[in-house]
């Protein structure tokens, strides 16, 4: 009886180590699988932007966009940028956490960085602010700013240059904010170059 006893012990606990392997191999595999799928899926988002950023390069703003402050100040595009400048382009229609991942970023850089949302209202634009903790300058500006970049409906990034026209797009990566961080790095290091 106690040989039976033994034995099953064994056989049951070496059934249970083979369905834990199992069960974890499993799981194992889906993950692998999953890593893949968001590679091919980073890959295809990439070149997807990429066509848009391309499209933007070198694409002039009007230089009297109207603009608005946090204190309902008004003022053209051309009186707010006197040299060039990194912006940071938000639209109400874009992802809560993919906006609340970049001011995270951006709080804690000190750079010359300007914010521009496109609320409907200066309530919205002033809950926007104060919800957010910016510490970048902002301004609220209604008008579409006509860049190609703007029909995929993410945030991006973009130099302004004291001419006004855009260059060195980038549209951030949910979930990968080293991204950001080397993109600022980097253009950073291509301001400082070419002055």
């Amino acid at each position: 009886m106690k040989k039976i006893l033994v034995g099953l012990i064994l056989l049951t606990s070496l059934l249970s180590n083979v369905g834990i392997w199992s069960f974890f191999t499993k799981k194992i595999r889906n993950l692998e699988k999953n890593e893949e799928a968001e590679k091919i899926n980073l890959i295809f988002n990439a070149k997807k932007l990429t066509e848009f950023e391309i499209k933007s390069e070198g694409t002039p703003l009007n230089e009297d966009l109207v603009l608005f402050d946090i204190d309902k100040k008004k003022y053209t595009l051309k009186d707010c940028i006197k040299k060039e400048v990194l912006i940071f382009r938000v639209s109400k229609i874009h992802c809560n956490a993919c906006i609340i991942e970049q001011f995270e970023i951006l709080n804690k850089l000190n750079r010359d960085i300007v914010v521009l949302t496109d609320f409907e209202t200066h309530r919205r634009f002033r809950f926007f602010c104060q919800a957010n903790n910016i510490k970048s300058r902002i301004f609220n500006c209604q008008s579409n700013l006509n860049l190609k970049i703007n029909k995929l409906g993410k945030p991006f990034f973009f130099i302004l240059k004291d001419d006004l026209s855009c260059h060195h797009f980038f549209v951030p990566f949910a979930g990968h904010p080293f991204l950001t961080k080397k993109y600022i790095e980097n253009i950073s290091m291509k301001r400082k170059y070419e002055r």
